[in-house]
């Protein structure tokens, strides 16, 4: 009986190390979390592979140089595997090259504007579909031990559904430059009150601020120190907290203007309706949006994920702030007013592509 249980159960042979992007992806469904970067190729047969072969497998390309293509003589084709997918060039290209290499996977592609409800929406996403998060090719908010495990996560599940969910704050053109959208393929965001949307980043950026996570998040201690916050109590305090939103919201890199415009066009209204057009994307506001998400992916649960503590709204800021407010968001207001009327008038929870437009704007 053992020698017919070694005969059927006989363990498969190592291995072979992967020959194209596709087969580098596949690979990390046995990479082991526990091992960190040694886990990768684990139990794999790495003898006589040359460095071109690795090259085309982690970058989909030649090596760049005499030097790159003999690097197997002086390392093992794991030691150039491991070192290939822990690079910068691989990390950075990594969405794009994911879905590229699933050519047979629909992609439903989010374009994330900040502060619309996107975190809410792909936390419900997330668990139905494979999921990239485009902040993993971010180098300086993704080590690449979280990059391994988002490739593992995303190499298993893929195995078993016919679509792929890229998500993040990306702008829409940033996605046609990936070269990821398809005709068949399903783009679409989410916008809401440019005013609002404004006070709710403040708000965020305080919370964030005021958070006792340890160790201390990157962006919470940036915006610490940016904005010379030593001491938090100062946050029980309102007159402070008015002055310090009245800084924050000053502040181009933390508060950018017409940010739902310059994440679906170049800043303008015009660009971001013709782009909407253009992409055949698909449109809701925070008025619409849990009628949409209910018609559309059947969520009916009602969340509100990644909430800021409300330490300030509109009427407390100053009428010279609130003009500002008003200044840096010019094109947004034009947009959104646009999108909430074209909405009533198709009497839809969202629009998409040419339904955006209006008579005048086809000419």
């Amino acid at each position: 009986m053992f020698d017919k249980y070694n005969k059927t159960q006989n363990p498969e042979k190592p291995r072979n190390l992967p020959t194209s992007l596709r087969e580098t992806f596949e690979s990390f469904r046995f990479y082991r979390r526990e091992f960190a970067e040694n886990g990768v190729l684990m139990d794999v047969d790495t003898s006589n592979y040359s460095a071109r072969q690795i090259f085309h497998a982690c970058h989909g390309r030649a090596p760049g140089s005499l030097e790159e293509t003999l690097a197997h003589q002086k390392y093992t084709g794991r030691e150039l595997f491991v070192a290939a997918v822990s690079s910068d060039e691989f990390q950075q290209k990594c969405v794009q090259r994911f879905v590229a290499s699933f050519p047979e996977k629909s992609r439903m592609v989010f374009v994330h504007i900040p502060k619309c409800a996107g975190s809410d929406m792909s936390t419900h996403l997330i668990g139905r579909f494979p999921s990239l998060n485009t902040k993993i090719i971010d180098t300086e908010l993704t080590d690449k031990m979280q990059l391994f495990d988002a490739i593992k996560d995303v190499s298993l599940e893929i195995s078993i559904s016919d679509f792929v969910y890229i998500h993040g704050h990306t702008h829409l053109q940033t996605y046609v430059d990936w070269g990821v959208l398809r005709f068949e393929d399903h783009v679409f965001t989410t916008i809401r009150n440019p005013e609002q949307l404004i006070v709710s980043q403040i708000n965020y950026v305080l919370t964030r601020m005021n958070s006792d996570e340890t160790p201390v998040p990157h962006d919470t201690e940036g915006w610490r120190k940016e904005f010379g916050i030593a001491d938090l109590s100062m946050l029980a305090d309102q007159n402070a907290v008015n002055n310090l939103a009245s800084k924050i919201l000053r502040h181009r890199g933390v508060v950018p203007a017409n940010v739902i415009c310059t994440y679906l066009g170049d800043g303008t209204s015009h660009s971001a309706i013709s782009r909407v057009a253009m992409h055949n994307v698909e449109v809701t506001n925070l008025e619409k949006y849990h009628k949409w998400i209910e018609q559309k992916w059947g969520i009916v649960n009602h969340t509100r994920m990644n909430e800021s503590k409300k330490y300030i709204s509109i009427e407390d800021f100053s009428l010279e702030d609130r003009n500002y407010i008003y200044e840096i968001t010019h094109h947004d207001q034009r947009f959104f007013n646009h999108v909430k009327q074209r909405l009533e008038v198709l009497g839809t929870p969202s629009l998409t592509g040419v339904e955006i437009l209006t008579p005048e704007l086809e000419k």
